[in-house]
């Protein structure tokens, strides 16, 4: 899990996609608690960390869907099913019925006004193997391009363990099996959990027409997947007969993930925002030169390709750089006084109508001074 690069990437942009996984492992560990000990406590806990996930991200409605979902089928099996208890059924889910509401009522509005806006554009179109799937396996394996074929192949690898698990559940619930029922909670938990999640993002799409998750808003999934792997690990390790075999491969796990961690990671910058790593470099040498009175005192402005506007125009504001004019998304322009712009971009300027100033190597940007 901590080997995963595009993981540790959104952690290091403190961004709301790292911590709403955060805050998700966090409702799970408490979730999973609750069947344990402390039962209340845990319950609320659960619901507060998968409410600030929520907050953090509105993908994660699905996961705490799904949490809520699994939960209650889990005591509908031991209590109704297996203990043929009605009534502890729902003292058990007591809890959550008390506080769904709330939180419903606290999330309605703005859930309302994203799917109103912006209907949760996630990306994906053609399916959640072709997309979701596909993006999990990118986001697990860095850097390397497969064929056609091979992704075939390493959708089927990835969904094993998935399918692994859920069969040790039907068996055991089959044979009516109360030493694994009670035994190995955590495995059959995160294991629902990220079938139901699946099950709903389809369902989401057939009803609603919402996007497949795919890219960094899948990321989420993840964690759950490891730790699904961690929990079929645990639960083979106790069949004498494969424990050689399941140690080998966890140390093939390990090391093939942390070589792929150590040559592909950059320290540097973040592969979705590559382009952005140099924009606070180039804003620290307009400061210079300003200082230095090589630039106009006041009104100065630049002319960008439009991905820059964001950032330029957050450090302008949190920098108090009242000196420099608000850049926009719109073309270049004749009148402005400095250009920041991709290499390849340069070529569309007139020549000798600029002089460079500073060029970034690692962004493949420039900053040139307009010779108007």
């Amino acid at each position: 899990m901590f080997t995963n690069i595009s993981f540790i990437n959104f952690f290091g942009l403190a961004r709301g996609y790292g911590l709403s996984i955060g805050f998700m492992v966090m409702s799970l560990y408490h979730l999973i608690s609750s069947f344990n000990q402390n039962k209340t406590k845990n319950l609320i806990l659960f619901n507060i960390a998968a409410f600030l996930s929520i907050v953090s991200s509105f993908t994660m409605l699905d996961y705490y869907v799904a949490a809520l979902f699994v939960y209650a089928l889990i005591y509908f099996i031991e209590n109704v099913i297996i203990e043929k208890n009605n009534l502890a059924f729902f003292k058990s889910n007591k809890t959550n019925l008390i506080i769904f509401p709330i939180l419903f009522i606290i999330l309605y509005e703005p859930v309302r006004k994203v799917i109103k806006f912006n209907n949760f554009d996630f990306g994906g179109k053609d399916g959640f193997i072709q997309d979701t799937l596909s993006a999990f396996i990118s986001n697990s394996i860095n850097n390397v391009r497969f064929n056609d074929f091979q992704i075939n192949i390493l959708h089927i690898v990835f969904l094993i363990p998935i399918f692994i698990s859920f069969i040790i559940i039907i068996v055991n619930i089959y044979k009516r099996n109360k030493d694994f029922w009670y035994n190995n909670r955590p495995l059959y938990i995160i294991n629902l959990l990220l079938i139901f999640i699946s099950l709903s993002t389809i369902l989401q799409h057939l009803l609603f027409k919402t996007d497949y998750i795919i890219g960094r808003f899948s990321l989420f999934l993840f964690p759950l997947y490891i730790i699904n792997i961690g929990y079929l690990i645990e639960y083979s390790l106790k069949i004498l007969k494969i424990r050689k075999f399941i140690f080998a491969f966890s140390i093939i796990l390990v090391v093939f993930s942390t070589y792929n961690f150590c040559k592909n990671v950059n320290i540097y910058s973040c592969p979705e925002w590559s382009y952005d790593q140099n924009t606070k470099n180039m804003i620290k040498d307009l400061i210079k030169m300003h200082h230095e009175g090589k630039l106009k005192q006041n009104d100065v402005k630049i002319g960008i390709d439009w991905v820059f506007e964001p950032t330029i125009n957050f450090y302008r504001q949190t920098l108090h750089i009242n000196w420099l004019l608000p850049v926009d998304r719109n073309r270049l322009h004749d009148t402005d006084d400095y250009y920041y712009v991709f290499d390849e971009t340069v070529a569309n300027i007139k020549p000798n109508t600029y002089t460079i100033i500073h060029t970034y190597d690692k962004s493949s940007t420039v900053l040139l001074k307009n010779n108007k």
